[in-house]
């Protein structure tokens, strides 16, 4: 199907008719662009590099990807819906929020990886949901927004949204924040420091890989997570951290000041970073050596029977 000059409401009607029918070899068309049919059903990641290759993609291509997303996103009511990689237009994006909000009872993980077509929407389903409305998550364990471009270049983006939602303790169990590939950096990560600090205490695993985070960026996550007793996993890889950068937070870590830490996942194996991983390593080590002692004399307390209690 060629959609070149096919009018709006036509694209809009046809693209919810076709969206659940099984056409294994059919495809769709704008100029010189051919998407097969499956990839757009099937949300498929591939869609992107497709898109990518061949912009500027005209307009009724993406009426079409929004029109198939929005019926598979409106159906979906499970406590972990999946809405990576369905790219939703400004038409489609309020309704599946209203759909998002109106089940979030129950929801456990929102997975959003790659639903942002930010050169051709004004508004992506996460920055909506921070943004436009104020609804609270009660049972939200893992928020995903990987590939979320959540800081354009000279606004905030969701940013600022994201941020205010944390603040706001909207999502008061969560514990997996996925912020990989979001565009963070040493300038804008200070809108979002304040709020993972106010989330510390509930975060078990932090991932900003793929950013572009410097030691200044690195220096405002440690001052937010600083005393946290949940963190157990911080990914950093494929950031611009240096070596010096990764020891300091091993020096950071060593000094107890995140107790509960477990896994650092820097860039460890890449050349210079042999010494910064032997630090990390060590790091590492004391902190679970840390909260054995800790065990070992919470045990003895509780037992009746202090360490060093005993007779002379």
């Amino acid at each position: 199907m060629q959609l070149a000059n096919v009018k709006r409401a036509t694209i809009y009607f046809v693209s919810r008719t076709v969206a659940d029918m099984s056409l294994p070899s059919a495809d769709i068309a704008s100029g010189s662009l051919v998407i097969p049919l499956g990839v757009i059903q099937n949300a498929l990641p591939i869609i992107h590099g497709t898109l990518e290759r061949n912009r500027p993609v005209g307009p009724e291509m993406y009426q079409f990807i929004s029109g198939v997303a929005e019926v598979h996103a409106l159906r979906l009511k499970a406590c972990h819906p999946k809405f990576n990689h369905r790219l939703l237009d400004d038409d489609a994006v309020p309704n599946v929020a209203y759909h998002v909000c109106k089940n979030n009872d129950n929801i456990m993980v929102l997975d959003l990886t790659k639903t942002d077509p930010w050169h051709y929407c004004d508004m992506c389903l996460a920055r909506y949901l921070f943004e436009n409305t104020y609804h609270f998550f009660p049972n939200l364990r893992t928020l995903i927004l990987k590939g979320v471009n959540l800081a354009q270049p000279g606004w905030w983006g969701g940013l600022t949204g994201l941020a205010k939602a944390l603040k706001d303790k909207r999502f008061p169990k969560l514990q997996i924040l996925d912020l990989a590939e979001v565009q963070l950096n040493d300038q804008n990560i200070h809108v979002l420091a304040p709020a993972l600090r106010a989330q510390k205490d509930t975060l078990l695993t932090l991932e900003f890989q793929g950013n572009r985070l410097g030691g200044f960026g690195l220096k405002a996550i440690m001052d937010a997570m600083r005393g946290s007793e949940s963190l157990e996993r911080l990914e950093l890889d494929n950031n611009e951290l240096t070596p010096g950068c990764y020891e300091r937070l091993a020096v950071f870590i060593k000094d107890g000041f995140l107790p509960a830490i477990d896994t650092v996942m820097p860039d460890l194996n890449q050349p210079g970073f042999y010494s910064a991983g032997r630090v990390m390593n060590a790091a590492i080590r004391c902190a679970r050596a840390e909260r054995c002692w800790k065990r070992l004399k919470d045990g003895a307390a509780k037992r009746g029977r202090p360490l060093g209690g005993g007779e002379a």
